[in-house]
C-alpha cells in the first residue's frame, strides 16, 4: 500500500511540476509581449515627435529607455 501511496505522490508531484513549467512559460510570454507593446508604443511616440536622438539613444541605453517610458507614462 505504501508503494501505491508513494507512485501517486510522485505523480503528483510530477503533474504539478508540468503545470508550474508551463505557467512559467505562459507569464514569460505574456510578459515578453508586453515589454515588446510598450517598446513599439515608446518608438511611435519618439518618432512622431521627431526625437531621433532619443530614439538613437533608448535603443541602447535601458535606463535611459526605463527613464522615457516612465516620463511618458506608458508601461
Amino acid at each position: 500500500m505504501a508503494c501505491m501511496n508513494e507512485r501517486g505522490a510522485e505523480r503528483s508531484r510530477s503533474i504539478n511540476r508540468r503545470k508550474s513549467k508551463r505557467c512559467r512559460a505562459e507569464g514569460h510570454a505574456e510578459g515578453q509581449k508586453k515589454g515588446m507593446d510598450a517598446l513599439a508604443a515608446l518608438n511611435r511616440v519618439l518618432l512622431k515627435e521627431k526625437r531621433y536622438d532619443d530614439l538613437a539613444r533608448a535603443s541602447s541605453d535601458a535606463a535611459y529607455r526605463q527613464k522615457l517610458l516612465e516620463d511618458l507614462g506608458i508601461e
